[in-house]
């Protein structure tokens, strides 16, 4: 079984997962709705 040690779930290693999913979409976010600056 995966995040698991001797029958124990490992919380910090599972929650590392979608904590990295979400760091991800924010990138992506960002990148996408960034503004355009003007330059005069």
């Amino acid at each position: 079984k995966m995040f698991t040690e001797n029958d124990v779930r490992d919380w910090s290693g599972l929650w590392l997962v979608p904590a990295g999913i979400a760091a991800l979409i924010l990138l992506v976010f960002l990148v996408a709705f960034k503004e355009k600056q003007n330059r005069n």
